[in-house]
């Protein structure tokens, strides 16, 4: 049986992009999960690699489609690597701008003891540290993004008005930000504003991989500013490695 192109596009998308983030959302609100090393290894992860594959397969052998596909212009390594720059930017901008500006209107109270202190457990521990610097953000990360452009790519292939194109970028930017409820509202703000620049960026430049870098390097960065920063149990003083 044949199906319309545009309707295999809306199929994957439920199929391959709604799932895993509907799941998120509902474990938060009904289990409010502690996180733990334990469920970060073995149960997040293994959750991102399936669903990855996932979309992997619904993109190869459902929507006949390959990776290029995604990356619908042709531009230079070093375009690449200036936009990467300019998303790496973007982002500190948008922490920076909210925090000074915002911090009054919307208080931090999320209590981060817990992630603080699995974060402490991980790099407590050289094996834990590569494994979540290494595979763990990059796997993750992975999927987060190619989710993204999975689901923006295929449904503004569906209907080329502008309208149609800035309703999916805005009501995707908020489907993706929905796995941060737990947060506080500053935090969702900010996650939100991202989002929504590595989406533009996307729409006016269409290549994902400088999202894709953007998105893993900043996360490396933060990771490793708070093994910096808090000196795990065990980890002598910055002092005495030199």
């Amino acid at each position: 049986m044949h199906i319309n192109s545009n309707i295999k596009k809306i199929l994957a998308v439920i199929i391959g992009v709604l799932p895993f983030y509907t799941f998120v959302v509902i474990d938060k609100i009904v289990n409010n999960p502690d996180i733990s090393v334990q469920g970060l290894f073995l149960f997040y992860l293994p959750i991102a690699i399936i669903a990855l594959l996932i979309l992997l397969l619904l993109n190869k052998y459902f929507l006949k489609q390959t990776i290029k596909n995604y990356n619908l212009a042709t531009h230079s390594l070093l375009s690449d690597v200036a936009i990467m720059l300019i998303l790496l930017v973007g982002s500190s901008f948008i922490h920076i701008v909210f925090n000074l500006f915002f911090r009054d209107i919307f208080p931090y109270q999320q209590d981060n003891t817990q992630v603080i202190k699995v974060l402490q457990q991980i790099f407590g521990n050289p094996f834990y540290a590569l494994i979540f610097i290494g595979p763990f953000l990059w796997i993750t990360q992975l999927f987060i993004i190619f989710s993204r452009i999975f689901l923006l790519k295929n449904l503004w292939e569906v209907n080329k008005s502008k309208i149609w194109i800035w309703t999916v970028l805005i009501l995707s930017s908020v489907l993706f930000v929905l796995p941060e409820i737990d947060k506080s509202i500053l935090d969702i703000l900010v996650s939100f504003s991202v989002i929504l620049l590595y989406s533009i960026t996307y729409l006016y430049y269409r290549r994902f991989y400088p999202i894709l870098m953007a998105s893993i390097l900043n996360q490396t960065i933060q990771m490793l500013d708070f093994w910096l920063t808090w000196y795990p149990p065990g980890y002598p003083p910055l002092a005495s490695l030199n």
